[in-house]
């Protein structure tokens, strides 16, 4: 699973407690057997957590993860490791290569601020489920989360469910044992792919928003 709060969002101390519960109880007793978890969080709000989970630890970053693709992968799969303890499940980065992440067989739910960016990622690559959190009531997040769930695409968790004892475990658990969700978000990226969407298509889009800037300064 991987957990990405976004590069503006300041998490408060409650909201990062509700999100470690959670963590705890997946890593050690969920009814989906046994999670892993890779958590981007950004490194001014990890005074929040426990010491032993702060990505400046020696124990908790055995590598950088922030370098490139196959760094990120790699530690993907040190958090899906099937070896290792409850504590070592939870692994925490300040920042990683998002779709990289997003890409890795193993990444069944992204719980995310529900960005539009890191929600079409999600989609357009087809192996996790979007949980949107948003951890504020600003922007669109709530609207992009209500979006993805009544088109049975992904659910919204409101801030203040969030801070609910067992809701965020609750739905963690519905959707990691939601076969039937997961094959339509797969289904979203197959029909994107064959419709040509994708970094080729935002390249070409650019690149003529660009030539036609550069003809309306004649």
């Amino acid at each position: 699973m991987f957990t990405a709060a976004g590069s503006m969002a300041h998490l408060t101390q409650q909201q990062v407690d509700a999100i470690l519960d959670t963590f705890n109880t997946l890593t050690s007793s969920s009814s989906q057997g046994c999670v892993r978890i890779l958590w981007a969080l950004r490194e001014d709000s990890q005074h929040l957590l426990p010491a032993h989970l702060r990505s400046s630890s020696s124990k908790q970053a055995p590598r950088d993860v922030t370098s490139n693709s196959a760094d990120t992968a790699a530690a993907a799969d040190d958090a899906h490791d099937s070896s290792s303890s409850s504590s070592e499940r939870i692994l925490v980065a300040s920042w990683v290569k998002q779709t990289a992440v997003l890409a890795h067989p193993a990444t069944k739910v992204f719980i995310t601020h529900g960005g539009l960016g890191s929600v079409h990622e999600c989609l357009a690559l087809g192996k996790a489920v979007p949980l949107v959190v948003p951890f504020s009531n600003g922007a669109d997040h709530c609207t992009i989360g209500q979006q993805l769930e009544s088109r049975g695409l992904g659910m919204l968790l409101k801030p203040a469910e969030l801070l609910l004892p067992g809701r965020l475990t609750k739905a963690v658990e519905g959707l990691l044992g939601d076969e039937e969700l997961r094959r339509r978000v797969a289904g979203v990226a197959k029909a994107w792919e064959q419709a040509g969407y994708g970094p080729k298509m935002a390249a070409e889009l650019l690149i003529e928003f660009a030539l036609g800037r550069e003809a309306s300064k004649c």
